[in-house]
């Protein structure tokens, strides 16, 4: 018995790309069709349409994202807070890149006491393949590519260690001694990162839907802040003494949903950039936090070097304020006032750096430890490019 063969059109040829009335093998009118019924297939076929562009179409998501919630009838916003290309420390700066993972200023894997300064970018081997990086006095952890978190401390010759148990992580964030992880279910997990003691990760309690996480250290201890999808920020402290779970978490009403936050001065302050643009300063015990004047509506991100300072949606940075009492903010104050299409900011106690759209770096303040990355070590009062190779 000979194959079923579907009918073939006049016309329509094998092998070639098939007019429309040729389409699945199948002959179709080559005239329009008259009346009602061309009416009802013009409105079928430009139905189709908007639901294929509909789908098809759809951009990629964004920091501020609409998202249904259980059990609400409404959905409700999420801050979401992108992933960190520029990332600056104690004394050094680092730009993650696809071709490579570049640092500049103190060398991420050594320490103060024996310190190995780079004045321009160079490429840190060990670091490719990174995707988060946080680092602090020496130490630090990186989210890698595939999935795994993995540590160093300045103070070891040993190689890398992973974090057992934590992967696929969304924000990482360093203090003197410990570091802070937040998962993709919005839980923080936190362990300590000492030289011969292999991490051990606890849960942070009473924290869900954290999206990001700002640390620091002081003679005090190691704090940390966590910012979840409502915008809502709690904190918490370690001391010296060892551990990875926190003495205590701490939470305000009075502090309005965040947008950004970011440690502040003295290193035990933070400071948030709520929704409405307003900035507000606070201890990690979140007890009376104070507002500073004036309000940036369409700011979407803050950083402090000497300066408060937040990144418009314009892509310029405004200056909101320079808090040191003795007035050494003032060199730097107008450090900024030239940057455009800024896409993202970081900074440290001493120093900060912009990121452009067009993928160019230019830092200010101190460079004692080449951590602008012009190839010298004197400070700058005026933003200058950081000499990374194309």
């Amino acid at each position: 018995m000979g194959r079923s063969r579907l009918p073939r059109t006049p016309g329509c040829s094998v092998g070639t790309t098939p007019p429309p009335r040729c389409l699945s093998g199948v002959s179709t009118p080559s005239r329009p069709l008259a009346g009602p019924l061309a009416l009802l297939a013009a409105l079928a076929a430009l139905a189709l349409l908007v639901s294929a562009c509909a789908c098809a179409c759809r951009g990629p998501s964004r920091a501020s994202d609409i998202v249904p919630v259980e059990g609400e009838e409404a959905p409700r916003r999420v801050d979401r807070t992108p992933p960190r290309r520029l990332v600056a420390g104690d004394g050094a700066t680092c730009l993650l890149r696809d071709d490579a993972t570049w640092c500049w200023g103190v060398d991420p894997r050594t320490e103060r006491a024996n310190v190995v300064v780079h004045a321009a970018p160079v490429a840190i081997e060990p670091l490719r393949g990174v995707v988060l990086l946080a680092m602090a006095h020496g130490t630090g952890c990186g989210a890698f590519d595939d999935g795994a978190v993995r540590c160093w401390h300045a103070r070891g010759e040993a190689p890398m260690v992973a974090v057992p148990g934590v992967r696929d992580v969304r924000c990482l964030a360093a203090s003197a001694a410990r570091m802070s992880a937040c998962t993709r279910e919005g839980e923080v997990v936190a362990w300590e990162l000492r030289a011969g003691l292999s991490p051990s990760p606890e849960r942070v309690p009473e924290l869900h839907g954290v999206v990001e996480l700002v640390a620091q250290g002081s003679w005090g201890g190691d704090t940390a802040c966590a910012r979840d999808g409502d915008g809502d920020v709690r904190c918490w402290k370690w001391d010296h003494a060892g551990g990875s779970t926190p003495y205590w978490t701490g939470h305000s009403s009075e502090l309005p949903r965040a947008r950004s936050l970011s440690p502040s001065i003295y290193g035990y302050e933070y400071a948030a950039l709520d929704r409405d643009g307003a900035i507000h300063v606070f201890e990690a015990s979140l007890l009376a936090p104070r507002t500073l004047p004036g309000a940036f509506p369409g700011a979407r991100a803050l950083v402090h070097d000497r300066c408060h300072r937040v990144v418009e949606a314009s892509g310029a940075i405004e200056v909101v304020g320079c808090p040191y009492d003795d007035g050494s903010g003032e060199e730097t104050r107008h450090a900024t006032d030239s940057l455009r299409e800024v896409v993202e900011a970081a900074a440290s106690d001493d120093h900060g750096c912009a990121l452009t759209r067009s993928g160019e770096v230019w830092c200010w303040g101190d460079n004692a430890y080449g951590q602008l990355g012009d190839g010298t070590r004197r400070p700058r009062a005026a933003a200058v490019r950081v000499a990374l190779p194309r």
